[in-house]
């Protein structure tokens, strides 16, 4: 997963978006970042409140805001496997280390960027515009 995607302030809108978190819920919704394509990556990792200005539909099958890509997780093992015929758990060439040092590793614990918050109450001063967009979901 791309490192850059784990901010504290990217926290802070999947929160607000979703109406909460978790370890699980984050990992997917920063995949469902690098899903939106790189303009809009980018523009969220710059500035979480820029997911304010998407129209991001409601999910009736959750009932909620769902920003979750957890399908892309294996892509880049299938990918790698297509091209080179290996199995990429257990190919010791497969590039993990590697990517793991660009900040492309997925599968690997991150440490957050940005200033740390602690409560919720503090996240219409984080992401107002995502506050003001989605506290009434």
């Amino acid at each position: 997963m791309n490192k850059k995607a784990s901010t504290w302030g990217n926290l802070a809108a999947q929160t607000v978006i979703e109406g909460g978190s978790s370890d699980d819920r984050f990992f997917y919704f920063r995949c469902w970042l690098i899903s939106l394509g790189q303009k809009n990556f980018d523009e969220a990792v710059k500035n979480p409140d820029y997911l304010a200005s998407l129209n991001i539909p409601f999910n009736e099958k959750y009932g909620e805001m769902y920003c979750q890509f957890e399908e892309l997780i294996p892509m880049a093992d299938r990918a790698y496997e297509i091209v080179t015929k290996k199995d990429p758990l257990t190919d010791t060439t497969f590039p993990r280390s590697h990517a793991e040092k660009l900040g492309l590793f997925y599968d690997s614990s991150t440490n957050m960027a940005g200033v740390e918050w602690k409560s919720n109450d503090e996240l219409p001063k984080i992401v107002p515009l995502l506050y003001k967009k989605y506290s009434d979901k």
